[in-house]
């Protein structure tokens, strides 16, 4: 499976005007060794979190990166155009399917804490019944099958991410009564330390 990296932050004014200026820099990633596609788009909520994802076949292909040529680029077409903020950056291993997600209109993103006590194989399970019911429940907008990873480095800390049409089909969906059930023994098990949503841009290489 796929290594993906996410990095969050917060947008220059730069940026916020012409979100287009965000090719530059995956114009350059593109040309890394190992690179296989990303997104970039803000966060629905506040409107000035970025977020760049980036699908590696490997975690070594990022390292590799940082000392090739391109890292120098690349920096500087996030610091000169882009970022305004620190740099978020979290990598995990999908244990699903998750191209769904980030091709939706609308990409939900929540990092889940495991609670003292309770294990990733309890986590693993109940996941599995909430993505039943994601899959199922034929809700309005949703693009499953929804997925999560732990977080490289990260112990007990995963990310969750489904797909939607609508910040408000997320809502109605999980307002479900069959939705609520999965997520209340969901939480037995986890705290939610971030929950967002994003619009997404698919970065389309040009020949």
């Amino acid at each position: 499976m796929p290594v993906v990296e996410v990095a969050a932050y917060l947008a220059s004014e730069a940026l916020l005007a012409d979100p287009g200026l965000a090719r530059r820099a995956e114009e350059i990633l593109a040309k890394a060794e190992g690179y296989i596609s990303s997104y970039n788009g803000l966060q629905i909520e506040d409107k000035k979190t970025n977020y760049l994802v980036v699908v590696w076949e490997s975690l070594e292909n990022h390292e590799t990166l940082k000392t090739s040529a391109l890292h120098a680029d690349l920096v500087s077409s996030l610091k000169e155009t882009l970022v305004a903020g620190p740099v978020t950056l979290d990598f995990t291993e999908f244990t699903g399917e998750f191209s769904n997600s980030f091709d939706a209109p609308v990409t939900e993103l929540c990092v889940l804490n495991l609670k003292e006590g309770k294990t990733e194989e309890q986590l693993a399970l109940q996941f599995g019944a909430l993505n039943e019911t994601f899959t199922t429940g034929n809700f309005i907008g949703a693009h499953p099958p929804a997925t999560f990873g732990e977080l490289v480095g990260k112990r007990g800390t995963f990310l969750f991410t489904s797909g939607w049409d609508r910040v408000e089909d997320h809502y109605s969906a999980a307002g479900s009564e069959a939705a609520q059930a999965e997520a209340a023994r969901l939480l037995e098990l986890v705290d939610t330390v971030s929950l967002a949503h994003v619009s997404l841009t698919k970065y389309a290489r040009t020949t």
